[in-house]
């Protein structure tokens, strides 16, 4: 089932406008770039709770309840997931960012494993598992912008490992 999740990863891509292009260079902007930031920096005890606080409440669609909140950067040095074709309940996520070393299992997971596809980081496969990873990821959310509900607010860039 590996080539029906590329598959899947690709149309997600071209319909969310970034096409394969933008899943080659790492840079997203918009809803995808949101949730990639938001996930990973909820998960980073580093960050401000001010700032985990306020990226959830964007990830939950309150964008008013965050509007009046500095920009905030997100960074990990990498972002793992393993999910399997065969063992159909594995999720497993390693988030390596400031506060250390994060892992995620099961729904946690699956969301960032999703979200990561969601960006356009084509899945990899070996042995019954299938891998999406980033490296060196760096997103900038602005609260104000995403209020403003204009499109604008996040992006990010990541190297997609191969």
């Amino acid at each position: 089932m590996p080539l029906r999740r590329a598959a899947l990863a690709l149309l997600a891509a071209c319909a969310l406008g970034g096409g394969a292009a933008a899943a080659e260079d790492g840079a997203r902007s918009g809803s995808g770039a949101l949730a990639l930031a938001a996930r990973v920096g909820i998960e980073d005890a580093a960050l401000p709770a001010s700032d985990r606080r306020t990226l959830a409440a964007l990830l939950d669609g309150d964008a008013q309840a965050a509007a009046s909140a500095p920009p905030i950067t997100v960074a990990a040095s990498s972002v793992r997931c393993r999910s399997s074709d065969v063992d159909l309940a594995l999720h497993a996520c390693e988030i390596v960012a400031a506060g250390g070393k994060r892992r995620l299992t099961g729904r946690g997971a699956q969301a960032l494993d999703a979200t990561l596809l969601e960006n356009g980081v084509s899945p990899d496969g070996a042995a019954g598992s299938v891998y999406a990873a980033i490296s060196d990821l760096s997103c900038r959310v602005d609260p104000k912008a995403v209020a403003a509900r204009d499109g604008s607010g996040a992006t990010c860039r990541f190297k997609p490992d191969r």
